[in-house]
């Protein structure tokens, strides 16, 4: 019950201070940043803190995503999914946004990277800045995915060696 509200409160509060902590330190203590993932872990885990609306909301899930996503993107996509799922219909975008980012920037597949951005924009809850980010990723992406390039133009043809170059 009300206790365990609480309790979700105080574990995430003390697990994004030790997060702010390492940010704000030259030489941060990587056992910081390892105690903060165990807490958000142990709120994820804990299936009593799911009507919490924070964890409801998949903000553990979200930060923790955020913690890993670059030594383990993989399992960052699929913290997402599962704080997208939680929310079920009232999912605001934030999750596709952030995974759609990691297949861009992380596993380089602009195809799964689109299809998310497309999904935030689709999206009717959405906040603006949210959308617009989207929208942003997705003008980025199709300009990089444009036509392959046009071996015979005059241009491309000035790239090639010519026969008298080889000898």
């Amino acid at each position: 019950g009300e206790m365990k509200v609480y309790a979700v409160e105080s574990i995430l509060a003390k697990s994004e201070m030790l997060v702010e902590k390492a940010g704000a330190s030259d030489s941060p203590d990587p056992a910081d940043i390892e105690r903060a993932k165990d807490l958000l872990e142990e709120v994820i885990a804990d299936r009593t803190f799911r009507p919490n609306p924070m964890v409801n909301k998949g903000i553990p899930f979200r930060r923790l995503a955020d913690l890993i996503r670059e030594e383990d993107p993989v399992r960052a996509i699929d913290l997402l999914e599962q704080a997208r799922k939680n929310q079920g219909d009232l999912e605001e975008g934030y999750e596709n946004l952030e995974i759609g980012l990691i297949y861009k920037e992380l596993l380089d597949d602009p195809d799964q990277a689109v299809e998310h951005f497309e999904r935030v924009h689709q999206n009717e809850l959405a906040p603006r800045e949210v959308k617009q980010f989207a929208d942003q990723q997705l003008e980025q992406l199709k300009s990089t995915r444009l036509e392959p390039p046009d071996l015979y133009s005059p241009d491309m043809l000035d790239k090639f060696p010519r026969e008298g170059d080889l000898q």
